[in-house]
């Protein structure tokens, strides 16, 4: 900064440049304190502090609690979406609408299904039809009408249960466009692979006797 212009403004009582270095001081100060902000950032504390993260802890406490969930397995899925399955044949189906969860034994789940994009999965759909179902193949979708896309909008699985209050529950994984290259995606996939094969294991064990 050129002092001596300055001096010279302030003399002639010309205070627009003393306010122009005020900003300047202020918008510097600013800027340091986002960057230090940036660098001191917690993810995690961030993420236990949202609706999310404490919905989360929550149903782990309960979980802690309940025989039913003890060594089960708990999925986060998209936001304020949970499953929780375990051992025991119990499931816990929480929606972003739910304070918590809704418990139900496997042998009260009619069928589930998958549902991308609008496009339904053959119900009870194994992890071994898995691949099938998002290549397009006929065989695993409803209606046999295949399809092809490097963007998807909506992933969930479908409960139908037998509940006449709450018949069908949807837990989405995907809610908003995502590339089926990127990593998230992938990552659903994985945890979608798992469910379902738990849910798998579930129904030949937990199996209804006709």
């Amino acid at each position: 900064m050129n002092w001596a212009i300055f001096k010279y403004s302030l003399e002639r009582g010309d205070y627009s440049i003393v306010i122009l270095l005020l900003i300047a001081i202020v918008v510097a100060v600013f800027g340091v304190w986002y960057i230090v902000k940036l660098v001191k950032r917690d993810p995690l504390k961030e993420y236990l502090e949202s609706p999310e993260g404490k919905k989360e802890t929550t149903l782990e406490a309960l979980h802690a609690k309940d025989e039913r969930f003890r060594n089960a397995e708990f999925f986060p899925c998209a936001k304020g979406y949970f499953i929780t399955i375990s051992k025991t044949g119990y499931l816990g189906l929480s929606t972003k609408n739910d304070e918590t969860e809704k418990v139900y034994h496997i042998t009260e789940i009619n069928s589930y299904e998958l549902i991308k994009d609008g496009y339904h999965s053959v119900p009870n759909l194994s992890a071994a039809y898995l691949g099938k179902f998002f290549a397009g193949d006929a065989g695993a979708i409803i209606g046999g009408l295949g399809y092809s896309s490097n963007n998807i909008n909506r992933l969930a699985i479908s409960f139908s249960i037998n509940d006449f209050d709450n018949p069908l529950i949807e837990i989405e994984f995907i809610d908003g466009s995502t590339s089926t290259s990127s990593y998230s995606y992938k990552l659903e996939l994985s945890n979608i692979n798992k469910i379902l094969s738990l849910l798998n294991i579930l129904q030949k064990e937990y199996k209804k006797v006709e």
